[in-house]
This record gives structure tokens, C-alpha cells and sequence, in this order.
């Protein structure tokens, strides 16, 4: 889907009021063992009010347990502006700086769902690790946004390397 980001915005509010898939955005609306419900997304920038409360309709409409957002542009983020997206206060969030208007990468979860063990963040990704409350399950969640030049493939998988 291509246009100004306000076209944007009122075809994502058109296809969540026809109950269409999201692939034609490139949003992955995912359910990992039936019971993680999770969203990923390209933001191509999150640095207006619109597209925050375009995510923040998803998440409720969903009933989101976790958030991957992909090329966020931004340097600096704020609970207050995780808030905005998740809705309440019952979330943890990490987030991996954008370069420049390059990268930029948040993970935020359902604190009553997901209990943080540990963590790990670099330019390319953020790791989280801990226990998925409900069912008991240990396991990790992976945030990517994977680099197209060769030189910077190279780096980002020396950091995949240090987050074992």
C-alpha cells in the first residue's frame, strides 16, 4: 500500500471496518500456540500522532499480547509514547535506537503475560527472553530488522552471534 501517510491511515481504519487480513499493509497479525497474539509491522516512521493511534486501534482490536515495530526512525523512545501505542500502563517494552532516519526497532508485551528474564539489544534486533505466564512456557522473542548491504550483514550477524 503506497500514498501519503494520512491515505495510509484511512485505509488501515477501512480494512479493520471490513475485518480484512492486514498482508496488504505488511502487518503480520500472528498467534503462536494459540495463545500469543502478536503483531509485526514496518512502521516506516512512528513519528506522527496518526500512525500511533492507527497501531493502537490494532492492538485493541486484536487483543495483542506482543508488539514488534520495524523501522521506527526514531532515536529516543518514551514510555509515554509506548503507552500511547499499547493503551494502558500493563506493558514492558525494549527498544533498539534508530541511526540517523535509518532502523529503529520496539518490542512491547503484556506484562500479566509475558514475565522478562532477560534481554538483549543491539542495532538490529532486540531480544527478549522469559515466561509465557499462562501456559507456563520458557522461550525467547526476537524483534529483526535485517540491513541489505553486504558490509552491514556481516555486523549484524556478529550481534546475532552475541545474543546467544
Amino acid at each position: 500500500m503506497r500514498g501519503d501517510e494520512r491515505d495510509v491511515i484511512e485505509d488501515i481504519i477501512r480494512l479493520e471496518e471490513q475485518q480484512c487480513v492486514f498482508s496488504e499493509l505488511k502487518i503480520c497479525v500472528g498467534y503462536l500456540m494459540g495463545v500469543m497474539k502478536i503483531i509485526s509491522w514496518n512502521v516506516r516512521g512512528l513519528g506522527s500522532d496518526g500512525k500511533v493511534a492507527a497501531i493502537n486501534r490494532l492492538v485493541k482490536l486484536h487483543g495483542v499480547n506482543v508488539c514488534f515495530l520495524r523501522e521506527t526512525k526514531l532515536e529516543e523512545v518514551s514510555g509515554d509514547l509506548v503507552r500511547r501505542i499499547w493503551g494502558d500502563d500493563n506493558f514492558e517494552f525494549r527498544f533498539a535506537a534508530a541511526v540517523g532516519r535509518s532502523g529503529g526497532l520496539i518490542t512491547i508485551w503484556d506484562k500479566s503475560c509475558f514475565m522478562l528474564k532477560k534481554d538483549f539489544c543491539a542495532l538490529h534486533l532486540i531480544v527478549v527472553g522469559g515466561n509465557w505466564c499462562s501456559e507456563g512456557w520458557e522461550g525467547v522473542l526476537i524483534n529483526v530488522y535485517a540491513p541489505n548491504l553486504l558490509r552491514e550483514q556481516k555486523i549484524f550477524w556478529e550481534e546475532m552471534l552475541e545474543a546467544r
